[in-house]
Order: C-alpha cells, then sequence, then structure tokens
C-alpha cells in the first residue's frame, strides 16, 4: 500500500470492509440480544453482549423472514455472520445470516441420541403398536385447556362424528413441568379406561416448545398404553419422539381428529348402501321362494295324480283278477278308501306346512326391513342442530375476539406515546424510572411515537414536584 496517497473516508470504508471479509468471512457468536429494534422494512437492528463487551449487529428483512422465533430483549441467541462497516458512521456492526436460540444444537443432538435408543430397542416397530378401532364410542383428548389444538380438535369432532363422548384429561403442553402432568394425564386416561382412543394433541411450536413430547420416560410410557394413541403434535414438519413411538402419527390435531373419525363420517353413506343391498336381496329372495313354490306345486299335484291312477289301475286289475267272497272285495274297498284319504291328508299336510314355511320367511324378511324414513328424519334433526350450535359458537367467539381486540389496543404502550409521553434509556439500554439513577454526562436514549434520540444529562434536580 502506498503511504503518500492520500484515501477519500469512502475508500477507507471499502478498504476496512474488503480486509474484514478476507481476515475473517464467516463466523459464530453467542450472546445476549440488547437494545432490539425492528424496522418498518422488516430489518433487525440490535446489540449482541455478553458480561464484558458489546457489538452492534444488523439482520436484514430477507434473512429475518427465515426465523422460526420472534427474537427480544434478553434472548441468549447463536449468530452466524460476517463483519461489515457501517460507512455512514464508521462503526463496525454484525451482519447477520443466521440466528437461533442458544443450546438447540445440544437439543437437538439429545433428541438423535434418544431417538436411536428407542428404535434400538424395538418401541418403533409397527408389530408392537395396537390398532385404531374404526368406530369408537368414547374418545380422550390429552392437552392444556388454553390449547388452540383442543378448540380444533373438538370442531372436527362435531362436524363430523358428533356422536363421539370425549373426555379431556388436561395437561401442560410445554415447559418444565410439561412432562410430568402429561404423564399423570396419560395414566389417569390408563387406571380409568373409560375412552377407546387417545388423541395426544399440540398446535406447532419450536424444537425448545415441542421439547417435552421428546421426553424418554413418555415415550416409555405411551408405549406401554393398553389405550390405542394417536400423536397430533404441532404441524406437518414437527415429527417428535411421541409421534414414533405412538400407535399412529397424524400430521395436525385436526388430521388427528379426522383420522379416528374417518369411518363413523362415512357411515350413512354406508348405511344406505347396505339398505340397497337388502332391499335387492329380499326381493330377489322371494323371487327364488315363489319360482320354487311355483315348481314344486305342479310337480307335487302330478305325483298324487299319478299315485291315485296307480292304485286305480291296481284296484281295477286285482279286482278282475280275484274271485272272492263279498266280504273280502268289500274290505278292499275299505282299505283303498282309507288310504286315499290319507295320501289327501298327507298332501294337505304338506301343502299347508310349506305355505306356513313361507309365510314366517315372508314375516322375517320384513321385520329386517330399516326404517329408512326414521332415520333419515333423526338425521335432519341432528343437522339442525348442529348448524345452530355452530353459529352460536361462532358469534360468541367474535365477540370474545372483538373485546381482547379492544383490550390489546388500548394497552399498546404506542397509544401512551401518542399523547406526548417518551421512554427513557441509560447507556445499557435500561429503562430510567427514577433521577436518583443519573448522573451529570450520562448519554441517555430517548423513544417518542415516531424515532428516538440521543440526549446527555447537563443537571438534576431531585426536589419533589
Amino acid at each position: 500500500m502506498d503511504l503518500e496517497k492520500v484515501l477519500s473516508v469512502t475508500e477507507l470504508s471499502h478498504l476496512i470492509s474488503q480486509t474484514l471479509e478476507y481476515q475473517l468471512p464467516l463466523f459464530r457468536v453467542e450472546g445476549e440480544i440488547s437494545q432490539i429494534t425492528k424496522a418498518s422494512s422488516g430489518h433487525y437492528y440490535f446489540s449482541i453482549k455478553d458480561e464484558f463487551s458489546a457489538m452492534n449487529a444488523v439482520m436484514f428483512r430477507g434473512r429475518a423472514m427465515a426465523l422460526d422465533f420472534q427474537p427480544k430483549q434478553g434472548d441468549m441467541v447463536e449468530l452466524k455472520g460476517k463483519l461489515s462497516l457501517f460507512a455512514a458512521r464508521g462503526s463496525l456492526q454484525i451482519q447477520v445470516d443466521e440466528m437461533r436460540r442458544a443450546g438447540l444444537g445440544t437439543l437437538f443432538e439429545r433428541y438423535l441420541q434418544i431417538l436411536e435408543k428407542l428404535k434400538k430397542e424395538g418401541l418403533f416397530d409397527e408389530d408392537r403398536k395396537l390398532a385404531i378401532p374404526a368406530y369408537p364410542r368414547r374418545v380422550g383428548i390429552i392437552t392444556s385447556l388454553q390449547a388452540a389444538a383442543l378448540h380444533d380438535v373438538l370442531t372436527a369432532l362435531r362436524r363430523r362424528a358428533p356422536q363421539f363422548q370425549v373426555t379431556i384429561y388436561s395437561s401442560l403442553v410445554q415447559g418444565a413441568e410439561a412432562v410430568d402432568a402429561l404423564m399423570r394425564a396419560l395414566a389417569q386416561a390408563e387406571l380409568r379406561q373409560e375412552v377407546d382412543v387417545i388423541l395426544l394433541v399440540r398446535g406447532g411450536g419450536s424444537l425448545e416448545d415441542l421439547w417435552c413430547f421428546n421426553d424418554e420416560r413418555l415415550a416409555r410410557m405411551i408405549a406401554a398404553c393398553t389405550i390405542p394413541i394417536v400423536s397430533g403434535v404441532g404441524h406437518e414438519t414437527d415429527v417428535t419422539i411421541a409421534d414414533y413411538v405412538a400407535d399412529l402419527r397424524a400430521a395436525t390435531p385436526t388430521a388427528a381428529a379426522e383420522l379416528i373419525s374417518k369411518a363413523a363420517y362415512t357411515l350413512p353413506a354406508i348405511l344406505k348402501d347396505y339398505h340397497q343391498r337388502i332391499g335387492r336381496v329380499m326381493l330377489q329372495l322371494l323371487a327364488e321362494r315363489q319360482a320354487r313354490f311355483d315348481e314344486l306345486q305342479p310337480r307335487l299335484n302330478r305325483h298324487m295324480e299319478r299315485i291315485l291312477l296307480d292304485k286305480s289301475l291296481r284296484y281295477d286289475e286285482l279286482q278282475q283278477r280275484l274271485v272272492a267272497p263279498q266280504r273280502l272285495l268289500t274290505q278292499y274297498d275299505a282299505q283303498r278308501l282309507q288310504m286315499q284319504q290319507a295320501l289327501q291328508r298327507q298332501w294337505l299336510n304338506l301343502f299347508t306346512n310349506k305355505h306356513k314355511l313361507l309365510e314366517g320367511l315372508c314375516l322375517r324378511l320384513a321385520s329386517r326391513k330399516p326404517n329408512i324414513e326414521v332415520e333419515c328424519d333423526r338425521l335432519s334433526q341432528w343437522r339442525e342442530r348442529l348448524h345452530r350450535a355452530v353459529a352460536q359458537q361462532l358469534k360468541t367467539h367474535q365477540q370474545v375476539f372483538e373485546q381482547q381486540r379492544q383490550l390489546l389496543h388500548n394497552m399498546n404502550p404506542k397509544q401512551v406515546l401518542q399523547r406526548g409521553f417518551s421512554i427513557v434509556y441509560d447507556a445499557e439500554g435500561q429503562v430510567v424510572r427514577d433521577a436518583d439513577q443519573l448522573r451529570v454526562d450520562d448519554e441517555l436514549q430517548l423513544e417518542f411515537a415516531s424515532g428516538r434520540a440521543a440526549v446527555h444529562v447537563k443537571s438534576l434536580n431531585f426536589k419533589e414536584q
């Protein structure tokens, strides 16, 4: 480099930037977020600090859109980026490409270790998993009463299978105590044996939020449960150890409800098909019985006529051949008449029995025909009640939403700043609440409704107003 050459400030800035990019192209750093601000453009401006040092950092909108959490003051994070020079101020800053909560790498390694251990023990094998009943009557749900997933599951079940009896086993689904709470809820369901299938559900979240569903103790308890368990934890891309060890995994809580109600949802169509098939079978059976009756009746008549003809011919033959006393002839006549009467009685009894059998079959077929009109009326009544219930629930939730929206608007600190107030921060980014915290020449930051300003303390007045 020519030491005699005089550089402009811009040329010096470019030279420093090129040197930084060459000497330290990419690096990772861990620290605590301080003085974070999200601009209207979507960029994040903040400081990253530890016990002794702090540096400015920026994460532009394109990179920030990939974050799976909302960074805030005091978060411990790991950053991946490079040093850059902010030429307008001549200050160094970290240009962040990736950000994640500190410790997620360790959590993921622990997740993989538990996954491999349980897989080797066979807890994920399909042959040990229980079959999910096609038509469950009683459904248990393990989740938090405040979880959005509970509302989604109940809505899906009311829409698809309102006949299900639902039992909710309340539990925490996030935090340090969530594992014990989930195990207590599962033990309660196992002890009571009051449901046919259990839905273990929770909405989406980060690896930390869903960590309780990766606990080894909970996984072993799910594997040992005698009640079939359907796991619906997180979104489609979230896969926990509970999903692997459960008897069936659903992509979302709503999908879990739809899986167990699939057969019940199609039951009306199945019943209609059965009704049509029964009707066809009944008509076919009646036709076959009538055809068989029509076939037997002429054959029976011809058989009786043939017997009578044979006996008559035999009688005539004997009468011509025998020259016997009149007494023998009279006895023979009596026997012939008795035989003829017996044959007539036998034919009548056979005909009567066949006719009674046919009538019995017709009555049995008629008694098994379902009353479709009554079932259709019941279905219409349930559909009308469901529509009224859904409309009422929607109206109630809309009213609660409007109340919460107005309360949130009233509590917005920006509304206070709009009335002319401001927030005072010290050099560490902490809010100043008392003049006793200040010293002359301290550097302060004032935050207004729009923008900030840097000031210095010129004098202090501790007199009470």
